[in-house]
C-alpha cells in the first residue's frame, strides 16, 4: 500500500518510485500465503481502481524454464487484468512495473506527470 503522503500530493516523488515500491511488493511474497494455484500476489501500487500486482508463480509441477514472475495491472471494477507482463528477474519486473505504473496514472488521472512534459486535459479532472 502507498504511504499516506502520496495519497495527497499523487505526483510525490516517493508515491512513483517503481524500484523501492517493488522491492517492498517482493519482500512481502515471502510472508504472504500461496493462493489455490499455488502462486502468490502482492500489490505493489494502486490508482484509483487499478491495482500493479507482482505475482510469483509456485507450481510445483512448472517446468524450471518457465517465468517465476508477473507484473499485472489489474482492474478491481471490472474484476480482470487489463494488462500482463511475464519477467525472468527483478529488473525485467522493474521495467515492466514503471510501464504499467504510466499506463495506470494516465488511465486514472488522464496525464503523466508534470516532470514527462505532457500536459494534462483539465486539472480539475484529475
Amino acid at each position: 500500500m502507498m504511504p499516506a503522503v502520496c495519497l495527497r500530493d499523487p505526483w510525490s516523488i516517493r508515491a512513483f518510485d517503481p524500484q523501492r515500491l517493488l522491492v517492498q511488493a517482493y519482500t512481502r511474497l515471502i510472508l504472504l500465503p500461496a493462493r489455490a494455484d499455488g502462486s502468490k500476489m502482492a500489490v505493489i501500487a494502486r490508482f484509483g481502481t487499478r491495482d500493479i500486482c507482482l505475482i510469483e508463480t509456485l507450481a510445483a509441477d512448472a517446468p524450471p524454464e518457465s517465468v517465476a514472475l508477473r507484473v499485472e495491472l489489474y482492474d478491481r471494477a471490472r474484476g480482470h487484468a487489463v494488462e500482463s507482463m511475464a519477467c525472468n528477474d527483478l529488473e525485467e519486473a522493474e521495467a515492466a512495473t514503471t510501464e504499467l505504473m504510466k499506463d495506470a496514472r494516465e488511465a486514472v488521472f488522464g496525464c503523466l506527470p508534470p516532470s514527462s512534459g505532457q500536459p494534462c486535459a483539465d486539472a480539475a479532472g484529475r
